[in-house]
Formats: structure tokens, sequence, C-alpha cells
């Protein structure tokens, strides 16, 4: 699996928009929301901008679920409303870029966004219109989990959007990699490239049954580690513990670790 940490560079084939800065006031409640996300005590916002899956299973529910599980406030734009059960893939109708950018522009001017994790980018514009976002915004560095395909085999990035996404990926400054190892011990091994600096983070490896929606908890959980002000090595470790965890208790029977408790 692999995860790039990153803030895009400009795209300069896309024209500038016209839009207000999201630290501008606009408005006594506005000003008043801005002034409750500021505190140091206050719950973090984490923006999750992915797609839809109504199993519950992955995307933007497992997203704010695995968000809600590290303290923070999920808010979410939906890139893509996929038609699917825990099993079977159906289809899907995607977002249009100005429909995305509907979806965003309230949140970033109501909210101060302490983290962003930015899933599924099904077409070309709309990944050209997140990497305006990040661009024009003074939203933080997001998290990037890129999804290509369903785990039934249906293509959930368009040929286009691959080729706009890598050379966005170039420019990635952050990225990690998982890899296997053999032997009588096997290990899950993630191997984190920040920048230069690679921390090599090992872990248990937990035979169980298939679990859906891992990229996504992984990635929204790195997020919701660096809204808490924790470093890309302690986001990316408390992640990897956290999903260890949700593995472990689909192996043993017991309650996910990301769903609410009572």
């Amino acid at each position: 699996m692999h995860f790039i940490s990153t803030g895009f560079s400009p795209v300069n084939s896309v024209p500038p928009r016209n839009l207000d800065h999201p630290g501008k006031s606009h408005g006594a409640n506005e000003k008043a929301s801005r002034l409750m996300t500021t505190d140091s005590n206050a719950t973090r916002v984490v923006l999750t901008i992915a797609g839809f899956d109504p199993s519950g299973g992955a995307g933007i529910i497992a997203d704010a679920r695995t968000l809600l599980a590290f303290g923070c406030r999920p808010v979410a734009a939906i890139t893509s409303l996929t038609f699917q059960s825990s099993e079977m893939f159906f289809g899907s109708i995607h977002q249009t870029a100005g429909s995305l950018w509907a979806q965003i522009e309230p949140l970033v001017k109501e909210f101060r966004i302490a983290a962003v994790k930015i899933g599924m980018l099904p077409t070309s514009d709309l990944v050209l219109e997140v990497a305006r976002l990040v661009r024009e915004t003074n939203i933080p560095a997001p998290v990037l989990d890129p999804v290509l395909y369903s785990s039934s085999g249906y293509e959930l990035m368009e040929p286009a959007a691959r080729e706009a996404w890598l050379h966005l990926k170039q420019r990635s400054e952050v990225r990690g990699q998982r890899s296997e190892q053999s032997g009588p011990q096997l290990k899950a091994i993630d191997v984190l490239d920040d920048d230069g600096t690679v921390t090599v983070l090992r872990g248990e490896w937990i035979d169980g049954p298939p679990v859906r929606g891992t990229g996504c908890m992984l990635s929204a959980a790195i997020a919701a580690g660096l809204a808490r002000d924790m470093n890309l090595q302690e986001s990316v470790s408390a992640a990897k513990r956290f999903v260890e965890d949700v593995f472990r208790c689909a192996r043993d029977g017991a309650p996910d670790p990301a769903m609410p408790r009572e």
C-alpha cells in the first residue's frame, strides 16, 4: 500500500479561481466558529475528500469513524457516489469539479481545518480541482490515499486521472510503502521516506479474515495524528497501531476499535 503526505505544487494549466481567502471573516457566526477551533483544547476538525460507500466499510464513512476514534471532528466532501454492498461493486456516479468545490468552500470558510485526507479521485477534473484547492486555500498539506480499483476489480480511477495524479505524485515530498517479510516470523513492514529521512516501521503480521477499508482507516488515522500535533513519524506509527488493532479485533471477534462505543 502507498500513501503520500504532501502539499501539491501549483498546476500551471489551471487558471486561478477568484475566491475569498478562508482566513477572512465572513460574519459574526463564522468568526465565532473559527475562534472555537483555534483553542488548543478544542476538537480538531479534519476534512476528508473521498468516495461514498453506502455499506460503510470504506470511503468517507470509514474515514469518519476513524477520525472520531482519534477524538477529531470529521467534515467531508464526496467525490463519487458508489453503488456497492460489503461484497459487490455495481457502479458509481462521479461529482464534477464544480460540485466538489461547492461542498468544500463552505467548510474551509467556516472551520479552521487541522488536517486533510484525500481518497478516491476518479476523474482528471477532480484531481486538478483538488490541486487547485490545496494551492488556493490555507488548508494543511493533505494525506493522499488514491484508490485505483475496488476489491472486486472495478476501475475507480480513469486513465486520464491517473496521468494527472502521477504528475502530482512526482512532486511529492513524503511517501511510504508496505512490504512483507518472509520467514518463520512474518512481520508487516512499512517504510516511511520523509524527504530523504527513511524510517522502517515493523509490526505484527496478523492472520485473520479480510477487512475492508483498512487503507481508508490508515490514511484517515495519519491525518488525525497530524491534526493532534503529532509529527509525521508519530502519526504514521499511531495509524499503523490503530489498523493493527482493527485486524486483531477481526481475528478475535472483538468489537471494531473504529466503531463508536455506548
